[in-house]
């Protein structure tokens, strides 16, 4: 029997990442080309300069980890157990959850300060992992899907 595939985790296209690796670089390379006259030639406002393009590595850092280090995750459903496929930049990892390895199925509700809340499903493992769904707009649609992942996983 072929197992189901279901992404059930939002995944970060190869678009979104090339974007967030060119807005990374922006941020990094931009101040130091910019401001390297007020750098290479030290005065009192060396600095501050120097504090700009600071602020502007640390933006960009955090821009390329997540266009390098982003995960997609595909699980997959097969006869009693679940394949949880992850692959990033530099990682290619797939794990298998067993019926049996599960200590619980919930849905986690994330509160938004700009919009309504939303829910995933969350599973926890015996040995202590953790695997998270994508974002559901309603706790109905989240509770559906924790609910298919029971069955799947043959747990009542």
């Amino acid at each position: 029997m072929q197992a189901q595939r279901f992404n059930l985790s939002r995944p970060l296209p190869l678009p979104v990442r090339l974007a967030l690796g060119a807005a990374g670089l922006f941020c990094v390379l931009m101040p130091a080309w910019e401001f390297r006259h007020a750098l290479l030639q030290p005065s009192v406002l060396t600095v501050f300069f120097g504090i700009i393009v600071l602020g502007g590595w640390a933006v960009g850092a955090s821009f390329l980890m997540a266009a390098f280090f982003g995960e997609a995750q595909t699980w997959r459903f097969g006869s009693g157990r679940m394949f949880i496929a992850r692959r990033s930049a530099f990682l290619a990892k797939t794990d298998t959850v067993h019926g049996r390895d599960v200590a619980s199925i919930d849905v986690s509700e994330t509160v938004w300060d700009s919009r309504a809340p939303t829910f995933s499903v969350v599973i926890h493992t015996k040995t202590g992992a953790r695997y998270g769904s994508a974002e559901h707009q309603t706790r109905a649609e989240a509770e559906a899907l924790a609910a298919l992942v029971r069955a799947k996983l043959k747990l009542h």
